[in-house]
């Protein structure tokens, strides 16, 4: 079997894609998660090294997040910070797409050149998203 692309680890906890503010002084994306963005594809240009982005190849992303899991007790089986947090809960697509984008630009020209994407999210210790990229032939 041929080795991936880009193998590579990112430590932290992982954002997920929010929706776009609109105000009257135009769109705003909150600074978390333009930090995070900008942090993995800092990671994935020193993983890949002197590359070009790639306006016409195709791509596989295998995504594995890994996330703290939710304390619960009897008494109170969803602690105040999941209920202050509820609607901004790490659903799977918008991990991914936290991702996504920020390979966008680094290693694709845009990330509609993905044709297969697995995501997996596991509970961990320590936060963090493993990404590999492959080629598709």
């Amino acid at each position: 079997m041929s080795k991936p692309l880009l193998s590579l680890t990112v430590d932290g906890a992982p954002v997920s894609q929010p929706r776009p503010r609109v105000t009257n002084r135009g769109t705003y994306m909150p600074p978390e998660y333009i930090a995070y963005r900008d942090m993995v594809g800092w990671a994935a240009r020193g993983a890949l090294g002197l590359w070009e982005v790639d306006t016409e190849g195709r791509y596989s992303l295998i995504l594995n997040f890994y996330l703290k899991p939710q304390k619960t007790t009897k008494k109170n089986p969803m602690p105040d910070d999941e209920r202050k947090a509820k609607k901004h809960r790490n659903d799977i697509e918008k991990l991914a797409g936290t991702v996504m984008d920020a390979l966008e630009g680094v290693l694709y020209y845009n990330d509609e050149q993905v044709d297969h994407l697995l995501i997996n999210k596991w509970a961990g210790r320590n936060p963090r998203v493993q990404i590999e990229v492959w080629r598709m032939p």
